[in-house]
């Protein structure tokens, strides 16, 4: 009982630190996909997935590979008509 009275400071100063440093990398990090996604024409809030380890990858490749809404609307999409 005395060890856990001990280290329970030492736990919330890194909950702290990685507040700290957690919350600017994520800003940094999802703020840009976010102006991405809505210039790609999809909602922005998907940009929030960039944020879970993993499906980041995902939603990477779905950006890349995805038939854009926001191309379609202007006319610039892939012409299929040409063989």
């Amino acid at each position: 009982m005395l060890a856990a009275a001990y280290f329970a400071p030492v736990y919330f100063e890194w909950l702290v630190l990685g507040v700290i440093i957690v919350a600017p990398v994520m800003i940094l990090t999802v703020l840009p996909f976010w102006v991405i996604f809505e210039k790609a024409g999809f909602p922005g809030p998907l940009a929030l997935l960039m944020a879970v380890p993993g499906i980041n990858l995902v939603m990477l490749f779905f950006l890349a590979f995805a038939k854009w809404p926001a191309q379609e609307r202007s006319g610039r999409g892939e012409d299929t008509s040409r063989p």
